[in-house]
Parts: C-alpha cells; sequence; structure tokens
C-alpha cells in the first residue's frame, strides 16, 4: 500500500515539471524510491497510476458526501463543486497533459455503480432504472467544472448551484412539443 501511494506521488510530482508520455517508468520508479519491479507488482503502467489517483478522489468525494448527509440537490451540487475545485491545481496538471479524460472515465465507472445505493431522496427504485439520469449529471456537472477549469474561471460553487438549477428549472419548465 505504502509503495503504490509513493509511486502516484511520484508522478503527480513529476507530471508538474515533465509531460505524461515523456515520462518513464524507470523515472517514476527511482523519484518514488522503489525498483521497476516494485512498480510493476503494483501497475500496468503510469495509465493506473492516473487511475489510482482519480479513483482514491473519488473515494474521498464519496465519503465526504456521506458525512455531509445532503438533503436537497443544490447542497449535493455545492459539495460537488468545492470538493473538485480544492483539487483544481492538481487538475490543472491533468490538463495540461491531456487526461482530464481519466477523471471523468474513473468518476463514470465508479459513480454510476455507487449513485443508485445512495442514501438520497432523488434515488428512489420506486422511480426506475436511474442509469440515464446519473450519466447526465456525472457528463454533466464534470463537463461544467472542466470548462471553468479550461477558461481559468474562478468557481464560486454556490452561485454555480444556483445557477444550474434555475437553468434547469426553467428548460424542464418549458412544454415539450407532442410527437
Amino acid at each position: 500500500m505504502r509503495s503504490r501511494s509513493m509511486i502516484v506521488a511520484a508522478l503527480l510530482c513529476k507530471l508538474r515539471t515533465s509531460s505524461f508520455n515523456e515520462i518513464t517508468i524507470s523515472e517514476i520508479a527511482a523519484s518514488a524510491g522503489v525498483s521497476r519491479k516494485t512498480f510493476y507488482k503494483n501497475f500496468r503502467g503510469k495509465q493506473d497510476v492516473i487511475d489510482e489517483y482519480i479513483c482514491e478522489l473519488v473515494n474521498q468525494y464519496l465519503a465526504q458526501a456521506k458525512q455531509l448527509g445532503f438533503v436537497d440537490f443544490r447542497d449535493l451540487l455545492i459539495h460537488y463543486f468545492t470538493f473538485w475545485n480544492a483539487s483544481a491545481p492538481t487538475l490543472r496538471v491533468l490538463q495540461r497533459n491531456n487526461l482530464l479524460g481519466s477523471v471523468l472515465d474513473v468518476q463514470t465507472r465508479q459513480l454510476i455503480e455507487l449513485l443508485p445505493l445512495q442514501p438520497l431522496p432523488w434515488h428512489d427504485g420506486e422511480l426506475g432504472d436511474e442509469t440515464h439520469i446519473d450519466l447526465l449529471m456525472i457528463g454533466g456537472l464534470w463537463n461544467i467544472l472542466r470548462f471553468h477549469l479550461q477558461h481559468g474561471d474562478a468557481i464560486k460553487p454556490a452561485a454555480l448551484s444556483d445557477e444550474i438549477i434555475a437553468s434547469l428549472s426553467l428548460r424542464t419548465a418549458v412544454a415539450l412539443p407532442a410527437r
């Protein structure tokens, strides 16, 4: 476990000054103070290291969300943007290395299985399969965050959450034409 953490930290440190594609396994292992053999006992390659880091972030997000015990959608949005905003420096490093897609991939894999099990009012089995709405939320929220990261915008989680809710309310209130 300790070797895994040291390898993740070493790669993230290297990404601050070097390109993902240029960093070698030998460099990561040396920075982590482990052998290449130890690296390969723990990971198949550099992408696995990135995925491990992102999995840990998603687990931290879920643990905090569980601890906070949301009662409404606004609180969930605020927490989502606050949490990921706190990771913005590392996300920008991943962005410079074209690895932000990995964050969405890992979030989707983890959250699509875990969201329906969360004790939130809108995760009600009586409403039917929620896979598509969960995918919409996972991808939609991530794309909003990514948009602000790419434009260097300062994210104000409460204001952004209010804007999203108002926009959704406005658009869902509009009657759709009959087919």
